[in-house]
Order: structure tokens, then C-alpha cells, then sequence
């Protein structure tokens, strides 16, 4: 399978299909820096580079989420232009938590759905890290997200929270889906505000 790098317009195999994994052009210049200058370059290219890791056989489910009937707890509501329904057409515009980094997204689908992958994007620092998942569990609040038990929980890896590396979701718990809530503990740089700009859900059609 040959996916497109969109930082210098080649195709490569799924082992090499990362810039830094084929010495991409666009990505030189950034191995001898900062740690946090790379970690930003993650960031500017997720949007495209998690358009080669779309999984065989799977495709957006973006159509079937019931996006007017989401909730954010604990989403900074003071800057107009970011939005729950932002989080799906790449706007970096999404959510930014508001009195400490957690948030608590509740995300519905207008009909049973198996998710197969789920794509997250955060800017540098304050992308999510720590990250739980809840299956059918509607109406749920912080204290329910930090006691119960979640279908799946893990630390984002940077290219995971930077959009370049998908969750993928093979967990049984995940093939009959009419809800998820998404629960963001921490973030990657420890601090006090965690930010998602981009989301993306793929399965069988």
C-alpha cells in the first residue's frame, strides 16, 4: 500500500509513510532541535498526514455523529469561534478547557455504529495525554469518568495526540457504539489547559 506524504508529494510504503520515518524534506531541520520545535512541527502537519493512516476496509463515520447533540463539561464557552461541531472540519477550532485541564466530551451517533479508529488532534503542550473512553454510558460527569470502569484507557503518544497516529479501537466493547464519551485527564505538557482542535471517527460502512 503506497500512501502520499504531503510534505514532499512522494509516495511511500506504510513502514516509511511518516516524515521523519523517509527523511522528508520538510521534516529537516527539526531532528536537531528542541524537543518542543518538534513536537509543534507534529502539530502544524496532522491535519495531513493522518490522511494515509486511514485503516483498510474502514471510513469516516463524521456523517453519522449526532454533532447538535454533543456536550463538552468544562469547555471555555468565552471564545465564540471554537465549537463542539468545529472539531470535524479542521478548523482548529475545537474545544479548550476552562478551570483545570480535564474535559469530559459526550459524543452521540444517530445510529449504532463499530468504530474501528479514532483520530485526536491537539496543538504542542497542551494536546490531551492521558485519555479514557466510555461505551454507551450517556450523561455521565467527572466524578462517574474518574471512578467507572472504561472500555479503553491510555497515554496518548505526541504523534497519537498530534494526529498522526491513529487509536485504534479493537477492543470487542467498541463493535455496537451508540455513544462515546470521551474523558481528557491530562495533557502532554502537565498543564492547566488542555486543547482538542480535531476529531475523527473511522469504521466499516
Amino acid at each position: 500500500v503506497q500512501n502520499l506524504c504531503f510534505g514532499c508529494r512522494k509516495h511511500h510504503c506504510l513502514k516509511h509513510r511518516h516524515e521523519f520515518d523517509h527523511g522528508c524534506a520538510s521534516a529537516s531541520g527539526q531532528a536537531g532541535g528542541a524537543s518542543s520545535s518538534a513536537a509543534a512541527h507534529l502539530a502544524s502537519k496532522a491535519g495531513a498526514a493522518a490522511v494515509g493512516l486511514v485503516p483498510s476496509g474502514q471510513s469516516s463515520l463524521d456523517k453519522v455523529v449526532a454533532k447538535d447533540a454533543m456536550i463538552c463539561l468544562n469547555m471555555d464557552e468565552s471564545n465564540s469561534a471554537r465549537s463542539l461541531r468545529a472539531l470535524f472540519n479542521n478548523s482548529s477550532a475545537g474545544v479548550v478547557s476552562d478551570c483545570d485541564e480535564q474535559l469530559l466530551l459526550s459524543i452521540p451517533f444517530t445510529k449504532m455504529v463499530k468504530l474501528g479508529a479514532l483520530l485526536l488532534r491537539g496543538p504542542a503542550g497542551s494536546a490531551p495525554k492521558s485519555l479514557r473512553l466510555f461505551i454507551n454510558s450517556p450523561d455521565m460527569d467527572f466524578d462517574d469518568a474518574e471512578d467507572a470502569i472504561p472500555a479503553l484507557e491510555l497515554d496518548l503518544s505526541e504523534r497519537q495526540a498530534f494526529g498522526h497516529e491513529l487509536i485504534m479501537l479493537d477492543n470487542a466493547a467498541f463493535l455496537r457504539v451508540d455513544h462515546l464519551t470521551l474523558f481528557v485527564a491530562s495533557n502532554q505538557a502537565e498543564g492547566e489547559v488542555s486543547v482538542i482542535d480535531r476529531l475523527a471517527f473511522y469504521g466499516p460502512v
